[in-house]
């Protein structure tokens, strides 16, 4: 009898230490629940923001100079995309789309091209150039683009630097930009469709690409080299690496997207007309890796659609992206 009054107290015991006495103001009505609120991400570089909205107001494309006498140029790290396109001969320049909310300095600033008109009325943009030939200007209604040219604004909105000569000088600010814009009563949003971005960093392929060369001619020669560390790639402007002015440091590109697009010559005999509608190749190349795409464009002012060879579309990495649009195959090396 002692044995078993001394096994139900220990069962009594045991389980007492475990038992819950349920509490009348132990309740669940005063936690607070937190909702996870999904991230929002942009467009343009695939970066976490706070809003859709913030992500639709305006923006700027900028026109780079890119002779040899402009470099190196203010403000290209700032970026969120990047062009690098033929204008005459062997000579590009730069054209790239800004946000509207950092004060950046940009230059050196040129003159339009008709397919930068274009590309500037594809993304919804507030076109920003010094200088073009008649014949393109006049296209800016055509486009319906808002534009401010350095030939109205020299020595305002465009300053002259002094540690260069003319036409390779002219420099603005986004600030002063955006000034501008708001005494024309330009538009406060933009229309860019976007990319679609990987939410973490990914290999595109398996196809190492660790270099790539592109043969625009002498003195325009492009180059990458991938920098595993940093997960980039480091440009190169005929055989120099090419830094920001702002910063003096080396641009960190995430994206290189090669579109193969001829081109013909414009009446005067000097300018380039590409045709940037219709269908071509490419290559996507990111993350020390290549991957073969193909390109389709409705419109001249239509957003190009980027797929893969079995017609998915591509997604690409958070981060700058630099566009190139060059002739031939013959003028690309892409290697480990």
């Amino acid at each position: 009898m002692k044995k078993t009054i001394l096994f139900l107290l220990a069962i009594l015991l045991s389980t007492g230490c475990t038992a819950k006495v349920d509490d009348p103001e132990d309740s669940n009505d005063d936690v607070e629940v937190i909702e996870e609120v999904p991230l929002v991400y942009s467009k343009f570089d695939g970066s976490v923001i706070d809003s859709e909205e913030k992500d639709n107001e305006r923006i700027f494309a900028v026109m780079f100079d890119n002779s040899p006498k402009a470099r190196w140029q203010a403000g290209l790290s700032e970026a969120l995309i990047m062009y690098e396109i033929r204008v005459e001969a062997n000579a590009t320049r730069y054209f790239g789309i800004f946000k509207s909310d950092k004060d950046i300095e940009l230059g050196p600033i040129r003159s339009a091209r008709p397919y930068h008109l274009q590309l500037a009325a594809m993304y919804g943009a507030i076109y920003v150039h010094h200088g073009g030939d008649n014949s393109v200007i006049s296209q800016l209604s055509k486009y319906n683009i808002s534009n401010i040219n350095g030939m109205s604004y020299d020595g305002s909105v465009f300053k002259r630097k002094s540690h260069r000569y003319a036409p390779h000088n002219s420099y603005t600010k986004i600030s002063s930009l955006n000034d501008q814009a708001d005494k024309l009563n330009y538009r406060n949003t933009n229309d860019f469709v976007g990319f679609e971005f990987y939410k973490e960093d990914t290999n595109i392929s398996e196809h190492i690409a660790n270099y790539v060369y592109l043969n625009y001619g002498s003195s325009y020669d492009t180059e990458y080299k991938y920098d595993n560390a940093t997960k980039t790639y480091q440009r190169y402007k005929d055989g120099l690496l090419h830094l920001d002015e702002n910063s003096e440091k080396a641009l960190d590109v995430k994206n290189i997207i090669i579109r193969l697009i001829d081109y013909t010559y414009a009446p005067n005999g000097i300018h380039k007309q590409f045709y940037n509608t219709g269908s071509g190749k490419g290559y996507l190349i990111s993350n020390g890796r290549v991957q073969d795409i193909l390109w389709t464009q409705e419109g001249e002012t239509t957003s190009p659609k980027y797929t893969s060879l079995d017609g998915s579309p591509i997604k690409i990495n958070q981060g700058q992206t630099w566009i190139q649009w060059i002739e031939t195959y013959e003028n690309i090396t892409i290697s480990e």
